[in-house]
């Protein structure tokens, strides 16, 4: 005795023939429907469990990846930050900062660390730590010799500049990158502590 034939089996065999007008034939056809309706469902469900899955796993591995690449860019936004003004204390390229007033308390700072050449030694310290920031095995280092420097550049807006300087554009995104640099490398500044 032959197997009875598949609904895909009997589809193909069938393919040519006219449904509406044979009777037998819509017969046929209406006794696979239960049968592939039940398979399709279950296939169906099968199928879209396989690809939630399959897109959740895809998720986490793109969270992972990305979470992996952003301390890679902000090191890099943060080095290239302080190599960009060290530079421009040596080699002019960008807008000079306008001037304090006379006699005011931003005036006399940079009259007295202008005057003795510390400011030469700052930047030059900020380049080393750019450059070592911005480079993912020295990173830690860059951000021990930086770390100093970002909060005198805190202290000097909040103490001395005043009226919301802390709020500057430049202030905020260095003071947000090195936080961000140092949470993401805080394993290993706690086994300093240790």
């Amino acid at each position: 005795m032959k197997p009875a034939p598949s609904y895909f089996q009997w589809l193909i065999h069938n393919k040519d023939r006219d449904y509406s007008r044979n009777p037998a034939l819509q017969a046929q056809a209406s006794a696979f429907y239960p049968v592939m309706e039940r398979n399709t469902s279950k296939i169906l469900i099968s199928l879209s469990k396989q690809l939630i899955y399959k897109w959740q796993v895809t998720l986490k591995r793109s969270e992972k990846q990305a979470m992996k690449h952003i301390p890679n860019i902000a090191a890099a936004l943060l080095g290239l930050a302080f190599i960009t003004f060290g530079i421009n204390f040596f080699v002019p390229f960008l807008p000079p900062f306008p001037a304090p007033e006379p006699g005011s308390p931003p005036a006399l700072f940079w009259g007295a660390v202008g005057a003795t050449g510390f400011m030469a030694f700052v930047k030059s310290l900020e380049i080393l730590g750019g450059t070592l920031v911005a480079i993912p095995k020295t990173r830690n280092l860059g951000l021990l010799v930086l770390g100093p420097i970002v909060v005198n550049i805190l202290a000097y807006n909040v103490f001395i500049a005043g009226s919301g300087a802390v709020f500057q554009p430049p202030v905020l995104l260095v003071s947000i990158l090195s936080a961000f640099l140092l949470w993401a490398g805080r394993d290993k500044f706690c086994n300093l502590i240790k």
